[in-house]
């Protein structure tokens, strides 16, 4: 089939699904001939369509499934000789492996040069699926270049971390975990199974610390630990109302253990929405049992090395290990 054939056809789905017209199309035609764009691009520069429209269409065309933000595997599958910077440059991010077949994400499915240097570099058969570029190249951000600090003295007398510790820190920009050991794990620091307890809440840090708690509880047998907690916003004040609607807190509770359950990790779940989310996270900890903390949290601006308030008390007050996971540079204050 021509390149002209090919637009058509790929137009042509567009427009059966409303989404432009056959004018628009061929304007848009005309304008790829002399700019050298795809024709879905072409669509996007003339504002007729979105650029999740052209993906969807151009996955329909191309007999392929397509994946949103949302059905990306969290955390992603490791594959030997697939390094990060490739996935960044190719925009793919691996989303799994099941015997010789690698299955992959990418907003490009009509470049050739993706398919066979991967085939190439891991020697596995590669399955290709659809998803937006964003979310790829986010994800595939998220699941590599992590830097994981560990030492016998990770605070300092005054709550802070210890000196060295902000010394690596401060020196890593990307993604980071700081792992403080406590409890059981000082004296048996290899022995087998974690009872982990996730706290969530419905944000973007959260999420990245329900990822890596889901890794880590695939290692073990025991169930992982979900309480849903309060926002630092919100104050841990009570509701003025028993009956107020909990709704969007249980469904931060059902969309996390949903998460789980694709990797079939078993759940328990808590919602403690009217107390301090530091208090929350201290009361889970004894009523459930658990031996290690993931906490997702933000880097705060600032000359220190400082993840905010809820943070440091349960770093201080936990007798039990705490993993703060962190996605990477602070923000810039505005």
């Amino acid at each position: 089939m021509g390149i002209t054939g090919l637009f058509r056809r790929l137009g042509e789905i567009l427009v059966r699904e409303r989404l432009t017209t056959p004018d628009v199309v061929e304007q848009a035609l005309v304008r790829a001939r002399s700019t050298g764009e795809r024709v879905g691009e072409a669509l996007v520069s003339l504002g007729a369509v979105k650029d999740d429209d052209v993906l969807r269409a151009l996955a329909q065309q191309q007999n392929l499934a397509y994946l949103t933000r949302d059905e990306l595997p969290a955390p992603l599958p490791i594959v030997k000789n697939l390094s990060p910077k490739y996935l960044r440059q190719y925009a793919v991010c691996p989303v799994s492996v099941e015997g010789s077949v690698l299955t992959v994400a990418t907003a490009d499915p009509l470049n050739p040069i993706i398919v066979d240097d991967l085939a190439q570099s891991t020697g596995l058969t590669v399955k290709v699926v659809v998803s937006p570029a964003d979310a790829i190249v986010e994800e595939a951000r998220k699941g590599f270049d992590l830097v994981v600090i560990g030492m016998d003295k990770v605070a300092n007398a005054n709550g802070g971390f210890d000196r060295k510790i902000e010394a690596i820190g401060a020196g890593f920009k990307g993604p980071m975990a700081i792992v403080a050991a406590k409890g059981p794990h000082l004296e048996q620091p290899a022995a087998a199974g974690f009872n982990i307890l996730v706290p969530v809440s419905g944000s973007g840090v959260s999420r990245r610390g329900a990822e890596v708690a889901v890794a880590l509880a695939r290692l073990n047998d025991n169930p992982l630990n979900i309480v849903y907690v309060s926002t630092t916003r919100d104050k841990g004040a009570r509701r003025p109302r028993a009956s107020l609607s909990l709704a969007r807190e249980e469904a931060i509770l059902k969309d996390t253990a949903a998460a789980a359950a694709r990797y079939d990790v078993e759940v328990r779940t808590m919602l403690r929405a009217n107390t301090a989310p530091e208090e929350a996270i201290l009361q889970e900890i004894n009523s459930s049992g658990a031996d290690l903390v993931v906490l997702g949290v933000d880097r705060i601006p600032g000359d220190k090395l400082n993840f905010g308030s809820v943070a440091q008390a349960v770093l201080g007050k936990s007798k039990v290990s705490v993993l703060l996971v962190a996605d990477g540079e602070a923000p810039q204050k505005a």
